[in-house]
């Protein structure tokens, strides 16, 4: 007769998983960072007060 025992420290590489999904939340994370200050960073060069964006054009209207 065969005697088995499960497995009782759970899934087979869940350790592994946590710190995989850990890396990708900080990535995820710091990724929307940049779009936010890479938003406000336009939004500041295209405001119409703003002589710098003016400046540099180099087609005038």
């Amino acid at each position: 007769m065969i005697d088995m025992h499960g497995n009782s420290s759970g899934p087979l590489g869940i350790a592994r998983l946590c710190g995989i999904v850990g890396v990708m939340s900080v990535g995820l994370f710091l990724s929307v960072l940049a779009h936010i200050i890479a938003a406000i960073a336009w939004g500041t060069a295209v405001a119409p007060s703003s002589r710098v964006p003016r400046q540099g054009r180099a087609v005038p209207r």
